[in-house]
């Protein structure tokens, strides 16, 4: 994490590092959460401002990925974006919870926020490395429905709920399939590999395989 932040004169003036160490030091305790910059210091003098420049360097550098909302179930999801709504993928899970001074030993570590973490990265890890992946998640535009991401595979869209236990309803996901009509929705969780009419369930081990799996059910 030191590292990172000398790395910090490389890419940004002097007068925004300030900001640049706030968002890098307090991305991990944001996950799973929409950003508010108000929450992360509203002390800082002009926070959005600032802060979504200290966003953009960020990502720029590969240290953060913003999950952009939308409430489009089809291509592209662009079309539906919802620009002040954002959450934030930090670099890597492993840094998350070192910055969290959390017990590796623990038996739920992988709960919550940490378990979207890890399959974010996990798509990111699986996507064409030549090219830009942007992340989205989707947003009802009425009513509270919210799905934690949405990955496009041979021009369709499928949504993606994660599960840090066993159990847990799928509300949104069913909202969100019945809505936009998509082949199938996708749960990860600790449950194992399964497969039910419009439901794929994936063991968060192998979130890696989503693009494979997801041609092989939609190929048979």
């Amino acid at each position: 994490m030191d590292a990172f932040e000398a790395d910090f004169g490389k890419y940004a003036k002097q007068s925004q590092h300030l900001y640049l160490k706030k968002i890098f030091s307090q991305s991990p305790r944001l996950l799973g959460d929409h950003v508010k910059y108000s929450r992360i210091d509203p002390e800082l003098p002009n926070p959005a401002r600032e802060m979504k420049r200290a966003i953009d360097l960020l990502q720029l550098a590969g240290l953060v990925h913003p999950i952009r909302a939308t409430s489009a179930g089809a291509l592209p999801l662009l079309s539906g974006l919802k620009e002040t709504i954002f959450k934030l993928l930090f670099l890597d899970i492993g840094l998350v919870i070192q910055n969290m001074g959390m017990d590796t030993q623990y038996p739920n570590l992988m709960t919550g926020p940490l378990a979207e973490q890890f399959v974010g990265q996990e798509i990111l890890a699986a996507s064409d490395p030549y090219l830009e992946t942007p992340l989205f998640f989707w947003t009802r535009d009425k009513g509270s429905a919210e799905v934690d991401y949405l990955i496009t595979e041979g021009g369709r869209v499928y949504p993606i709920e994660v599960k840090a236990g066993k159990a847990g309803k799928l509300k949104s996901l069913h909202i969100f399939l019945e809505e936009k009509k998509a082949p199938f929705g996708i749960k990860i969780s600790q449950d194992p590999l399964s497969w039910i009419p419009n439901l794929l369930s994936i063991p968060l081990y192998m979130s890696s395989h989503l693009p494979r799996l997801i041609q092989s059910i939609s190929s048979s």
